[in-house]
């Protein structure tokens, strides 16, 4: 309280030197305007606490001071101690020191907020020297306000890496240059690509890009007529026989799971007609399916109504309210370095616009990091994958359902694992954290992101992994306020506005990655705490 400029009167450091000690308490309750009541068991137990407790509940009733419990500890505290200005603190420090001010200071934590929505803005408009000053205002009002001093941080790391990243594509755009003249279709779509992740939209790279592209699909197609010619008559019977068996065996693969597309259930239904019908298993609560494109392991969420939302979270959380979604899949962990590089490989489709993480200077290329999430990625880039490997971009509803929803009990949780925060089931700002606002009681392993599914223990209700903390992620929804309205345009992807992050990250407190915790960012920023995974 002293550093958000308050006087305050506590025992034993506000008794005068000499001053009797029922004196001085009478003296700090005739000048204080507020008595905060820290509710632990200690506090109930204390007979000089009691005291001085019924004496500013009756001040109170006569309007000579305003009387708020703070729920710090669980305790059974005697019911006039308690009621609806009792402000909890005990799963959320900062949360409830926030909502504490915000009913002593109302104008100063609107000013507060205000300035934080314009950081958001500022980010999302990748403004990094406002995305700094606004940082700097809401310090001076309120340290340790969110993720203040994160953002700023991150801004000043984004901005000196896109003044290097100017320079490299400014060097790489005359390579590219070059190779187009050379007719050399490979390189310069390479180049493109390195520069598309440099600077999106530099200068006309995308219209050369496509100019290579359409080079490289005319010499396919050359070469392929090529080849064809030289196939004698017995050679296209072989390659027939060939091409029939692997269909067959393709197809085959699909069926146990029933995880084949249109196309491939339909061949599949021919093909069992040979052999006899076979009932496909119906999935619940607990099946997997792998995704053919990138081998990820899908869960399965079944159709039902769910609550969204939370009332003791921010204010972009409220109001709770039920909604009903049909039966989907979602990826069981983000997706990989790996995973990714095999949606680049295929040449439509740009790299992470940065090749490193927030402490490592080789992560994406680096066979080390194969399996640790990718991040610098748009929220185009996100899409592209997604459609690229057959699924898409889970909506916010989809992404909150699998992460907190409790079927059996009908309840939604505050953690994918329960409703007590413990450090040691996800990766977030612990003792190793490079942010000045760590948990120095837990010891995650990990200054920056880490291996997927590295805590087996954080598992949702329907069996996905690392839906909070590692990396924020994605989701297809535009961020707009609650109740959620599947109608109202927010899930129109080709949209404008910012687009909604879900899960909290490896640089976030224990309030940030919370389950129903929300946040935005806009579509076109690549950070390096933020993922995505896909759905179905």
């Amino acid at each position: 309280m002293r550093r958000h400029d308050w006087q305050v009167w506590i025992a034993p450091d506000s008794i005068q030197l000499g001053e009797d000690w029922v004196q001085a308490i009478n003296r700090g309750l005739a000048e204080s305007g507020i008595f905060l009541l820290v509710l632990t068991p200690n506090a109930v137990n204390s007979r000089w606490v009691t005291s001085e407790t019924n004496v500013a509940i009756s001040l109170q009733h006569r309007n000579e001071i305003l009387f708020i419990p703070l729920d710090v500890k669980a305790t059974a505290a005697p019911p006039l101690w308690v009621g609806p200005q009792n402000v909890p603190f005990q799963s959320d420090y900062k949360g409830g020191l926030e909502r504490l001010l915000q009913r002593l200071q109302p104008e100063k934590m609107a000013q507060v907020d205000g300035l934080y929505r314009q950081i958001q803005a500022a980010n999302g408009r990748r403004q990094w020297p406002l995305v700094q000053q606004l940082g700097a205002q809401i310090v001076a009002l309120y340290p340790d306000y969110r993720e203040t001093e994160a953002q700023m941080a991150l801004a000043q790391q984004a901005e000196a890496r896109e003044k290097r990243q100017a320079t490299e594509a400014a060097a790489q755009y005359d390579r590219l240059q070059a190779a187009m003249a050379a007719v050399d279709w490979a390189t310069a779509m390479a180049l493109a690509n390195e520069i598309e992740s440099l600077v999106p939209g530099y200068r006309d790279v995308s219209q050369l890009a496509a100019r290579a592209r359409q080079g490289q699909r005319q010499n396919r197609r050359e070469t392929r007529r090529q080849w064809l010619r030289q196939i004698p008559v017995w050679g296209w019977v072989a390659a027939a026989v060939v091409f029939g068996s692997l269909l067959l065996g393709g197809v085959w693969a699909m069926m146990p799971d029933g995880t084949g597309g249109n196309e491939s259930t339909a061949t599949a239904t021919s093909a069992r007609i040979a052999v006899g019908e076979t009932d496909t298993p119906t999935p619940g609560i607990g099946s997997t399916r792998i995704r053919p494109a990138d081998e990820a392991v899908m869960v399965y969420v079944p159709a039902g109504e769910f609550m969204m939302g939370s009332e003791a979270g921010q204010s972009d959380e409220k109001p709770v309210h039920a909604v009903y979604l049909d039966s989907f899949w979602i990826d069981q962990t983000e997706v990989t370095n790996g995973m990714y590089a095999l949606c680049v490989r295929d040449g439509d489709y740009v790299q992470p616009s940065s090749l490193t993480s927030y402490t490592r200077d080789s992560y994406y290329a680096n066979p080390t990091f194969a399996e640790y999430p990718v991040i610098n990625v748009s929220w185009q880039d996100a899409r592209n994958y997604c459609e690229w490997a057959g699924a898409r971009l889970p909506t916010q509803t989809e992404w909150e359902k699998a992460a907190r929803w409790d079927e059996e009990n009908q309840e939604a949780r505050t953690y994918p694992w329960g409703n007590t925060f413990d450090g040691a089931l996800l990766n977030f700002c612990d003792e190793n954290c490079p942010f000045n606002h760590p948990d120095v009681t837990v010891d995650d392993g990990y200054e920056d992101t880490a291996p997927v599914g590295s805590y087996p223990d954080s598992i949702s209700p329907y069996g996905a992994l690392d839906m909070v903390g590692n990396v924020w992620e994605w989701t297809a929804s535009l961020y707009e306020t609650y109740p959620y309205d599947p109608n109202d345009g927010r899930e129109n992807l080709n949209g404008t506005g910012q687009r909604v992050l879900r899960g909290g990250s490896w640089n976030n407190n224990d309030n940030n990655v919370r389950a129903a915790n929300r946040n935005n960012n806009d579509p076109t920023n690549r950070n390096n705490n933020v993922g995505f995974r896909c759905a179905q």
